[in-house]
């Protein structure tokens, strides 16, 4: 004998799609959960060492924030080893909302730029925050002097 499946009743196809809406609800809040607002940020120095050596590029750091929001560790480890001990200092100092969780952790993007903007007098770093975790940091180089 030959059944022929018949579609799935109504009620069914609505529990299922209330299931599934739920369960992206869920995933949404807790994407939010996972994202806490940044209270206080910073950022560090260029490393002179570092910018001597015409060195750059980004330095992830991944923190753990406890209930109260502050930074409980830091790590760096990826990224060039001459910007990573500041960053990792640096990351120290950010403050985060507090929540009930008892840990968070978040992912901070250091980014370390060289360029040639120098002007005698000026500011010789300039920093930019893009929200909600990304710093930049932008060295400007002196011109080069032939002895």
């Amino acid at each position: 004998m030959n059944r022929r499946k018949l579609p799935l009743p109504v009620p069914v196809c609505f529990l299922v799609c209330l299931a599934s809406l739920t369960a992206l609800a869920q995933q949404s809040n807790a994407s939010v959960a996972e994202s806490p607002k940044v209270i206080a940020a910073a950022a560090p120095d260029y490393p002179i060492l570092a910018a001597l050596s015409l060195s750059g590029g980004d330095v992830p750091v991944e923190v753990k924030i406890d209930r109260s929001g502050k930074v409980s560790s830091a790590s760096a480890d990826v990224g060039n080893p001459l910007l990573r001990k500041a960053v990792v200092e640096t990351a120290y100092r950010w403050r985060f909302e507090p929540a009930n969780a008892d840990v968070r952790t978040v992912r901070l993007l250091f980014s370390f730029q060289l360029n040639d903007d120098y002007e005698p007098g000026g500011q010789h770093v300039a920093t930019v925050f893009l929200p909600p975790y990304k710093v930049e940091i932008t060295y400007k180089l002196p011109p080069h002097i032939d002895y």
